[in-house]
């Protein structure tokens, strides 16, 4: 009985000391800071100083910007200066990343930029986003899991909009209710699955009230307009309908996935070869490659007839990107081969005979001439002896008939 008291005591001695660490651990994990996370599973923020570097924020654009919001100049934005960021327009940007770290943002704008998407996924304090100003590259934005997001005002480039079943606040355009571009409707875990293998949604709990008077708009097939069930055929994972219209007039397209992440369509580009001279003129038409997104891509360097080729710019290999990709190879045009006289070959050869005759014929003038002059020289001469010798002879015999 004493040794059963003394080991109970023991206990109670050992309980005593440890549960108060237990404790304390405990609530200081439940109050340390942590990382949130989005319904997809990706981090949405980690706690404690972001660095406004090329890891956190690639787009060298985007870190200049958020520079401003660094007040003590430390390269890092601390949790408070993170705080203040509730409004920001980005421009001459070509990525996104990053922004969800800023976990207080609440209304976005993106201007004049290169951006192809936008993917703001899991961003619970979104509330509004415009990306209408000189975004011509931009096709598609994920808006899923951003359960406050109440505006998303479309360009004019026809891009398409990913958004979650349960986002009942979203409206779509802020200006004109039917300019909702193309949505993609995530109903993952908004689903039933009926007897007959069909799959039914009760739209009033996946979209916004506003968002339902547009579709009920048009009859769409599936749709019972009085109760808001929508029905998949067993058959399908995808529905698709004509909804809204674009800012242009044109229909958009409304389509509902079962499960976006596993029936998505897999995604695919372009690489687009050019053949220029240096003026930039297309010498050949351009070559078109398409393929998976991140499957090899590679280009040719092609012989032109007429021209040399001098450089490539932009990547001759690489992967294929859901973004369009350029690449042209640039040439010089070969001087032209220089022509001979165009005179007729018969001619030609006259002509250059009648020059070698003459040549010949003024060699054999000039030859000639000394002997020619030497010889009336010599008969002068001679002429003259005999003329003297003859008036000599004369004049004797008339002086000596004289006398």
């Amino acid at each position: 009985m004493r040794n059963s008291i003394k080991k109970i005591s023991y206990a109670a001695l050992i309980v005593g000391i440890i549960l108060p660490f237990l404790v304390s651990s405990a609530q200081a994990t439940a109050t340390a800071p942590v990382s949130q996370q989005a319904k997809n599973g990706t981090t949405v923020r980690a706690s404690g100083d972001i660095s406004l570097n090329a890891t956190n924020f690639p787009d060298a654009s985007f870190r200049t910007q958020l520079a401003i919001y660094d007040t003590d100049k430390n390269g890092k934005l601390s949790e408070d200066e993170i705080s203040t960021i509730t409004t920001m327009k980005v421009e001459n940007i070509s990525s996104l990343t990053g922004v969800k770290l800023l976990t207080s943002l609440r209304r976005l704008y993106i201007a004049n930029s290169s951006i192809a998407k936008v993917d703001v996924r899991g961003m619970e304090s979104l509330q509004w986003i415009t990306y209408a100003e000189h975004n011509p590259n931009l096709k598609e934005l994920d808006l899923r899991d951003c359960p406050n997001l109440v505006t998303a005002y479309h360009s004019r480039f026809n891009e398409t909009v990913l958004i979650s079943a349960g986002m009942t606040k979203f409206t779509g355009c802020n200006l004109v209710k039917e300019h909702t571009g193309n949505i993609i409707i995530d109903l993952v875990e908004f689903i039933t699955i009926q007897p007959d293998g069909s799959k039914t949604a009760d739209l009033s709990t996946v979209i916004s009230p506003t968002l339902i008077e547009v579709f009920k708009a048009r009859t769409q097939t599936g749709f019972d307009p009085a109760t808001n069930i929508l029905t998949i055929p067993k058959d399908q994972n995808v529905s698709k309908y004509i909804a809204g219209n674009d800012e242009n007039g044109n229909v958009t397209t409304w389509t509902f996935y079962t499960d976006y992440d596993r029936y998505k369509p897999v995604p695919t580009g372009t690489v687009t070869a050019s053949y220029v001279d240096e003026q930039g003129n297309k010498i050949i038409a351009d070559v078109v490659k398409s393929g998976t997104a991140g499957e090899k891509y590679s280009t040719d360097k092609l012989a032109i007839n007429g021209y040399t080729f001098k450089e490539v710019q932009g990547s001759a290999t690489g992967t294929f990107t859901e973004a369009a990709q350029a690449v042209t190879y640039v040439y010089t045009k070969n001087e032209a081969a220089k022509v001979d006289d165009p005179i007729d070959p018969v001619k030609k050869d006259v002509k250059t005979t009648t020059k070698i005759v003459s040549k010949k014929i003024t060699h054999k003038t000039t030859k000639k001439l000394p002997q020619t002059s030497g010889m009336n020289t010599t008969l002068l001469t001679v002429s003259g002896i005999i003329l003297l010798g003859t008036l000599t002879s004369a004049y004797a015999l008339k002086r000596k008939m004289t006398n």
